[in-house]
């Protein structure tokens, strides 16, 4: 999946601050903007830990030289074991 750039970030985080703000789920004196920041910067450190394991995937399925090459379906199912073997060793829920 590709990740969202910073603005479309900011602006659903700013929509969810609203939201949960107006409908009285949460209160914060910072306001719609702080919570926004908040949920924001959230976001952007799960983005960051995501592409920290797919970088780390693909580095770890270089060095198996028996595997079919990127775009695969056969490395599209490697990949997708290797994220997920890595995301379980740091604690990360994919």
């Amino acid at each position: 999946m590709p990740a969202m750039s910073e603005p479309r970030i900011d602006k659903l985080a700013k929509a969810m601050a609203r939201v949960i703000l107006t409908k009285g789920y949460a209160k914060m004196t910072a306001g719609p903007d702080g919570l926004a920041d908040l949920i924001a910067r959230e976001l952007k450190i799960d983005q960051r830990v995501e592409a920290e394991i797919e970088a780390e995937a693909h580095a770890q399925l270089a060095k198996n030289k028996s595997l079919p090459p990127r775009g695969t379906g056969q490395y599209q199912a490697a990949l997708t074991q290797m994220k997920q073997a890595i995301a379980v060793r740091k604690g990360y829920p994919l």
